[in-house]
């Protein structure tokens, strides 16, 4: 294979990562965390609070040693906010990692002991086909995966694993939702 086709491939292999790892990223918010922040800058923003925790006068008379407290509380808001994307809630995040694939595709190895045959040796997750391809393969044990790997194709061109420091947190992460 060619050193360009490598790189299509490879740039292939980065961008359709970058997706799974917005997906996970939802996934993995503290959406309660969230939903409180926005209460509190809210409530911040307009001088009302429930709880007076952060009301007009509380603001007035201790500006200058929660302007801190604040700022951190609005970059965290943005962060969680950043990371949710579209997503309300955990359910909504799950739920856009299984419309993701195309299909979910299972097959055993070979086996000495007969009552293992119906136990799938591995998964095939589709994310994509024709040109560009793309593909997670995960090997199972006892039907619970326990490695997965990208891999990306295009036309004329083998499958080819794609690998970037902190990929596998993130593969897994996507699985896991296959197998609950």
């Amino acid at each position: 294979m060619t050193d360009t086709k490598h790189d299509a491939l490879m740039e292939i292999g980065k961008n359709s990562l970058s997706c799974l790892r917005d997906m996970v990223a939802a996934l993995n918010v503290d959406y309660y965390r969230l939903e409180a922040l926005e209460i509190e800058m809210e409530d911040a923003c307009t001088g009302q609070s429930k709880n007076n925790v952060w009301g007009k006068e509380w603001l007035q008379e201790t500006a200058d040693d929660n302007r801190h407290t604040m700022q951190d509380g609005a970059q965290e808001l943005l962060d969680l906010r950043a990371a949710a994307g579209d997503c309300k809630d955990r359910d909504e995040a799950e739920q856009r990692i299984h419309e993701d694939p195309l299909s979910i595709e299972f097959r055993s190895g070979w086996e000495t002991d007969r009552s293992e045959l119906a136990t799938p040796a591995e998964a095939r997750i589709l994310l994509s086909t024709g040109g560009p391809a793309v593909q997670i393969i995960v090997e199972l044990d006892r039907g619970e995966p326990t490695r997965a790997v990208l891999q990306v194709q295009d036309w004329g061109t083998p499958w080819t694993d794609y690998y970037e420091p902190g990929i596998s947190d993130t593969l897994m992460a996507y699985v896991a939702c296959f197998f609950e």
